[in-house]
């Protein structure tokens, strides 16, 4: 079933903010300020988010934080179209006055794929959490080359596959894949190598990829909640006027 982008951010919030509306009106009975603090602070969730910069990613990133959450988002980055990550004050006023805060990370495609020690660190730095949300929109290569935004795109992909494994290793709690109905057709394709793995590793060009997991879904492990969205409208930015 194809939602949209409002669907997607509302079934989000239900799944990785259970605690919200305790966390406000503890806020709001409370009488001392350090009571306030030290209780919003005892019921705050903690999230990780996997994404490319803007995009789902970006939208959750903030309505958690907004929410009262600790975030930390690890942002990937195309090689050859990198893009700045900036909020907005009035962004960053309301996640303040929330109790939440947004931490920053991130790497490049060719690092991801290329160093080990990149790739490790993904890990190491989203620690625990109890919440894991990867999301693929946003991966968009502009070039009139057809072969190699192709090529691009799929790396980036990959790339996301791999930050999102090494993330959903230290995370016990709710994992959460959002992605794009039209190219979930993935599944189908893992579904049917499973039965036939010599077949598809002789058409699909043997085993140079096979540590790359071939889902979102499969990267992140365990019990994994799949949100499918269909075409969002716009293009995926990151922006103070986005925020």
């Amino acid at each position: 079933m194809e939602i949209g982008t409002k669907q997607v951010m509302m079934r989000l919030m239900r799944l990785i903010q259970p605690a919200v509306l305790i966390i406000s009106t503890t806020a709001l009975i409370a009488p001392c300020p350090q009571t306030r603090l030290s209780s919003s602070l005892g019921m705050t969730k903690s999230v990780v988010v996997v994404s490319p910069p803007g995009g789902v990613g970006e939208v959750a990133v903030v309505k958690a934080a907004e929410m009262g959450s600790a975030v930390r988002w690890f942002v990937v980055q195309s090689n050859t179209m990198k893009s700045s990550v900036s909020f907005s004050q009035d962004t960053l006023d309301t996640i303040e006055q929330a109790g939440g805060k947004v931490e920053l990370a991130g790497a490049d495609t060719q690092s991801l794929l290329e160093d080990p020690d990149a790739l490790s660190a993904v890990g190491t730095w989203c620690g625990s959490a109890d919440s894991l949300l990867c999301a693929d929109d946003g991966i968009q290569i502009v070039t009139e080359d057809e072969n190699q935004k192709l090529n691009e795109e799929q790396q980036w992909r990959d790339a996301l596959k791999l930050a999102s494994q090494q993330a959903g290793k230290s995370i016990t709690g709710r994992k959460v894949a959002i992605v794009d109905a039209a190219a979930d057709e993935d599944e189908d394709i893992t579904a049917e190598q499973k039965k036939s793995p010599e077949l598809f590793g002789f058409v699909f060009g043997g085993s140079e990829q096979s540590n790359i997991p071939k889902t979102i879904s499969a990267a992140l492990g365990g019990q994994v909640t799949k949100l499918r969205h269909g075409k969002l409208f716009g293009t995926p930015e990151s922006s103070v006027s986005s925020s």
